[in-house]
């Protein structure tokens, strides 16, 4: 990447999802942008607080001039208000203003169709949701269908939301499915890149877990094969959903607890040790599931933990478990993420052939234990188990891959294409 030569570019990350725009805005300016990012009201709020950003970091001191909150949430209020409620559309006069000293911005969720309202198009636009948040997600597009005041708004906000994602300069995806059909719809081109979500500029490993969490690294160290997943659990069906819907949506989380019943009927001396954080809808039935399966003594819940503490316990597990999300073209997210930038292997379903996924992105896929079924999940554990030197291989070999091309590596690709797509801009 080539920063101009009259100075630094000034780059805004409208969003901060899961505190995805906090590693975008530290990797940014590692690469020598003067980066900042403007979380949402609603980013971090409620079940989602353990994504503020002081929780993907320890040296808070360092960044948090750079993260100024904005007082506008990342939903349909701000673009058609609370009807109901006798409530119009949020003010973006804030929003305008804080804008006004940056020379590019980035966006995510609700950005586009903010940006509509304000008519400033966004320099880079990559959604954090199947189908495009705010415009295809099943639910939304379901809703969008309806006959009625709920129906129509959503239509509104989908209008919307679609004219600020053909405005954009470039637009980023890496989801092969339901997203991809989304942007052919809107006859918007993409770059074949997944969001820079997750920033291994720090150390996260050592002696900074503490309490229950350092309970847990010291019963992984001494498991004969320890695993960790923090996925969200997502296995049952929720009424109203169609079939495609839960497709893209069903985890299948009870693959990890089944297979390990399985696993420990294959090697009934073993010790394993699975930690599983207490995050999602169905954490109540994988809890009541791992208690059928008699393995209770085996699984080791943690209450929902921040960010640096999950790369800090990555450091002890054997395998870090990803999702089993079974989608054509469907990449891992940032669960996924963690465990390959901690340099672990990461038990996945691969959503590609090989081929295929180099044909897409232009390079190999990192190593993954690829599983596409349960019994699959089961072999994989055992393979790890049986042969730990394959392990620390496939660990040292993700955390090359995670560096090149997620990581520094990948923000500086999203650096490169925003800068280039406001250069062609302004030639033309």
């Amino acid at each position: 990447m080539t920063i101009p030569a009259d100075g630094k570019p000034t780059i805004a990350v409208l969003g901060n999802m899961n505190n995805n725009g906090f590693a975008q805005m530290r990797y940014f300016r590692d690469l020598g942008a003067e980066a900042v990012v403007m979380p949402f009201s609603t980013d971090a709020a409620g079940a989602a607080a353990h994504f503020a950003p002081q929780s993907d970091t320890y040296r808070w001191d360092e960044w948090r001039d750079y993260v100024r909150p904005l007082p506008v949430p990342n939903s349909n209020e701000a673009i058609v208000g609370k009807p109901h409620r006798l409530r119009g559309p949020t003010s973006l006069g804030p929003l305008r203003e804080a804008l006004a000293a940056f020379d590019h911005v980035l966006g995510t969720g609700i950005a586009p169709a903010l940006m509509e309202r304000i008519e400033r198009p966004l320099d880079g636009f990559g959604p954090y949701s199947v189908g495009i948040e705010f415009y295809g997600t099943p639910r939304f597009a379901a809703i969008a269908r309806q006959r009625s005041l709920r129906g129509m708004l959503h239509r509104r906000v989908q209008r919307l939301q679609a004219r600020g994602i053909r405005r954009a300069g470039v637009c980023f995806n890496a989801d092969m499915g339901l997203t991809r059909e989304s942007f052919e719809q809107l006859d918007v081109a993409f770059e074949p890149l997944p969001m820079p979500m997750v920033y291994n500029g720090e150390p996260y490993a050592g002696g900074s877990l503490t309490g229950p969490v350092r309970q847990a690294a010291d019963r992984m160290r001494a498991a004969d094969l320890a695993l960790f997943t923090a996925s969200r659990q997502l296995w049952v069906r929720p009424d109203g959903l169609s079939e495609r819907g839960w497709q893209c949506t069903n985890k299948n989380s009870d693959w990890l607890f089944r297979a390990l019943a399985a696993f420990l009927q294959r090697f009934p001396k073993a010790r394993p040790l699975l930690v599983a954080v207490e995050y999602g809808a169905d954490v109540d039935s994988s809890k009541r599931l791992a208690a059928e399966l008699g393995i209770e003594q085996f699984v080791l819940w943690l209450p929902v933990i921040p960010r640096r503490e999950i790369l800090g316990l990555l450091a002890y597990a054997d395998i870090g478990c990803g999702e089993f999300l079974v989608e054509d073209g469907l990449l891992w997210g940032g669960t996924g993420f963690e465990v390959l930038s901690a340099g672990r292997p990461l038990l996945q379903t691969l959503n590609f052939t090989h081929d295929d996924f180099v044909r897409r992105f232009g390079y190999a896929p990192p190593p993954l234990l690829d599983a596409k079924s349960c019994d699959e999940v089961t072999i994989r554990i055992g393979e790890i188990f049986e042969d730990r030197g394959r392990a620390a291989r496939i660990g040292s070999a993700s955390a090359e891959w995670f560096d090149a091309h997620a990581g520094i590596g990948l923000a500086r690709r999203w650096l490169d294409a925003v800068l280039g797509a406001r250069r062609e801009r302004e030639r033309r």
